[in-house]
């Protein structure tokens, strides 16, 4: 599946350029399910706190903000900072 090898790719990003801290966007859970008419994978903390094990981080802070759109809908997003663990 292409989104998968896409989203394991950033992963793998993260882990090699990110020293110490990450700070990730998404679409939260209860957000929308396409975007630009294409599909989006959603997350909460536990799944994004599983995918980013994979790269040596885990979440220390996380917050869902709800971004109204010009045409009144709401999306929302699920932002996290991670700390990579330097064992």
């Amino acid at each position: 599946m292409l989104q998968e090898l896409d989203i394991n790719s950033y992963l793998k990003l993260i882990d090699q350029f990110a020293s110490k801290y990450a700070i990730i966007g998404t679409f939260s859970d209860i957000g929308p399910t396409m975007c630009s008419g294409l599909p989006i994978t959603q997350y909460d903390e536990p799944k994004m706190s599983a995918a980013l094990e994979q790269s040596n981080f885990k979440i220390i802070e996380s917050d869902r903000p709800v971004h109204i759109t010009p045409s009144g809908g709401e999306q929302a997003y699920l932002f996290v900072t991670a700390l990579k663990n330097l064992v």
